[in-house]
């Protein structure tokens, strides 16, 4: 089943002081681990620099995205020092992944 189907709404459930919170807590991930991003077919990669401190993070910031953008898939790969996030949806969700990762990173 395709994430962006018709029924499902394209948008963040956050409330406007919670997504400030959640920006910084990203900005901060990216900002200290962050080595490249790569734009995908459906979505966007993000590849960081791995370490237990980054990847708990980045395991709880995508758990959180999960619940409030479910339009896009946040799914986690490590490899030997690196930890790629790919964030992926279909249809319009693709636009908007790309555009929220670009607000982050």
């Amino acid at each position: 089943m395709s994430k962006s189907s018709p029924s499902t709404q394209i948008a963040c459930s956050l409330e406007q002081t919670d997504l400030a919170d959640r920006r910084r807590a990203w900005r901060d991930l990216t900002g200290s681990a962050l080595l490249e991003t790569h734009q995908l077919d459906a979505g966007v990669r993000l590849v960081f620099a791995a370490s237990a401190a980054t990847e708990r993070s980045l395991r709880d910031l995508a758990a959180l995205e999960r619940e409030c953008c479910a339009f896009a898939d946040w799914s986690i790969r490590s490899s030997g020092d690196d930890l790629a996030l790919e964030v992926t949806s279909s249809g319009d969700g693709v636009d908007a992944v790309r555009a929220m990762i670009a607000a982050l990173a």
